[in-house]
């Protein structure tokens, strides 16, 4: 329980704290140079401080008169911002366990959160107290019984992963050995808990560590086929999220409207841009970007091209058919602060590049070296993963528009209640795993933005199978299936056309519930 309690916890405060920032400046910034000056006689963590109050032990000594004066400053700034943070927000998600139950009977799923942990041995000697890292599964089922399974070696199941995912991404890899490497990620995984599962087909997964880099349905069974043809898997950043988002429903009943940006023209530079003395340049001389292994300050910088998205007007026709009233945004359109200015959408589809910077290295000084500011610049995954619009190829469009919508930028967007975002783009579920916080990325930064599902990718996909796979998944949208069925289909279809996983396994579903009542939901 404690582990559900906590995956995800410090980046659902880091939000809460940028949104404050920009909603209540005063009062934060009265909070923040508050517990600023209390940080120099205790020691807490303003990241973790706010809502949580002060640590209480001083460092400055029983003597010092100031600390009784900080300490209450520091707690009434942080109460007055309190005050102001919208209680939905304010709980940063802790559940109550018939709270969660419920969400599971409504469909009979199951819940299993993987931990990947390290194991202590407190009584041997001081140098050996720490041993291997390891993974947990723990399952939760809708009549509340609650089974736990040791998975084994953290290292041997992460080589397994790295092996499936370069096999799995690459359409041009031995089907055989695709198998067999999928096959044994099965054994060390779910395989290990059939005996425990039997017949509970719908799961939902909270993964930890690189197996969150992963889609179950992509591994084989014992008996030879893919999960996906006989489990319905939903992925989830923390079991959390089936009852955090739920408390929002309030915030659905809002939501208007779908939209589509797509085919952004990475060279459009705005004319009032040149106006106020920008000067425009011609596509930049380098590297084609969009590969695995990017740098950041190759992706954010103008030494790369971004290659046109090849969407033409049949397939937009094709995604207003599924989606009636469905609005567009494409070429110089398809801009940032356009899409910053969507508010509450009912479903929102990007066919763009995106991307995830692998290495935390960022641009370069004299003789190839990061410098300390910049290489700090890029500390924050949330920073790392961005999805490329209008401009971005020429430095932005001016006025704050970089041409990049950044994982911190979508944290802070006002999408709460938004049912569905579809990123057709390379690699755009992928991010950092955290021991115990799941992978810090794009995916994270759409929850945290109050998002309820999402399909992105985990690596790059052609552009017409990506037309084919998401159209078919709009369709059976329109057609009523709900959205983790939906996608199912897509993939279980281009599975008979394209049997190599390369070309549907790729597409990673993320949600937080699922019911018979309300399939959009």
């Amino acid at each position: 329980w404690a582990l559900l309690q906590r995956k995800g916890r410090l980046q659902e405060i880091r939000a809460l704290q940028q949104r404050s920032a920009r909603r209540q400046p005063e009062l934060f910034d009265r909070w923040h140079l508050a517990q600023r000056a209390l940080e120099a006689c205790m020691g807490s963590d303003t990241t973790m401080s706010l809502l949580a109050g002060p640590a209480g032990k001083t460092r400055c000594g029983s003597g010092n008169s100031n600390v009784a004066e900080r300490k209450r400053a520091a707690s009434e700034a942080r109460l007055a911002l309190e005050a102001a943070v919208p209680r939905g927000e304010r709980d940063l998600g802790v559940v109550e366990f018939e709270e969660l139950l419920r969400s599971l009977r409504d469909g009979g799923w199951a819940l299993i959160e993987i931990a990947n942990y390290r194991v202590l041995r407190p009584k041997g000697p001081w140098r050996e107290r720490w041993g291997e890292n390891r993974y947990a599964a723990y399952i939760l089922f809708p009549d509340g019984r609650v089974e736990s399974k040791d998975l084994g070696e953290a290292d041997r199941i992460n080589r397994t992963v790295t092996t499936v995912r370069s096999l799995e991404a690459d359409p041009n890899s031995n089907m055989v050995a695709v198998r067999r490497a999928a096959k044994e990620l099965y054994d060390q995984t779910m395989g290990q808990l059939e005996g425990v599962l039997k017949d509970q087909s719908k799961l939902y997964v909270a993964a930890d560590g690189d197996l969150g880099l992963i889609d179950f349905g992509s591994l084989i069974d014992r008996k030879g086929r893919w999960f996906i043809e006989e489990h319905l898997v939903v992925n989830l950043t923390s079991g959390r999220d089936l009852v955090r988002l739920k408390r929002a429903d309030a915030e659905r009943k809002g939501a208007r409207g779908d939209y589509l940006v797509a085919n952004p023209s990475f060279l459009f530079k705005d004319a009032r841009a040149l106006r106020n003395g920008a000067t425009a340049s011609a596509a930049p001389a380098g590297a084609t970007l969009g590969s695995s292994g990017l740098r950041c300050s190759a992706a954010f910088g103008k030494g790369g091209l971004w290659p046109r998205i090849g969407i033409t007007k049949e397939q937009i026709g094709g995604f207003r058919t599924a989606l009636p009233g469905l609005k567009v945004y494409e070429r110089e359109q398809a801009r940032e602060s356009v899409v910053k200015r969507i508010e509450r959408p009912r479903t929102l589809w990007f066919i763009t590049h995106g991307f995830f910077c692998e290495s935390a290295e960022a641009a370069s000084g004299s003789g190839g070296n990061p410098t300390p500011s910049a290489e700090r610049r890029w500390d924050d995954p949330m920073t790392r993963g961005a999805l490329v619009l209008a401009g971005g190829q020429v430095g932005g469009l001016g006025d704050g528009e970089d041409g990049y919508l950044q994982g911190t930028e979508i944290v802070d967007r006002n999408w709460g209640g938004t049912e569905l975002v579809v990123l057709g783009a390379c690699e755009t579920a992928l991010g950092v795993p955290r021991i115990g916080d799941g992978v810090y990325g794009m995916r994270r930064a759409f929850a945290l933005a109050g998002v309820r599902s999402q399909v992105m990718t985990l690596w790059r996909v052609g552009q017409a199978p990506t037309f084919e796979l998401l159209a078919s998944f709009a369709n059976y949208l329109h057609a009523g299936k709900g959205k983790a069925e939906a996608l199912r289909e897509a993939q279980r279809q281009m599975l008979k056309k394209h049997p190599h996983p390369h070309y549907w396994a790729g597409f990673f579903f993320i949600a937080w519930r699922q019911t018979a009542s309300c399939p959009m939901c």
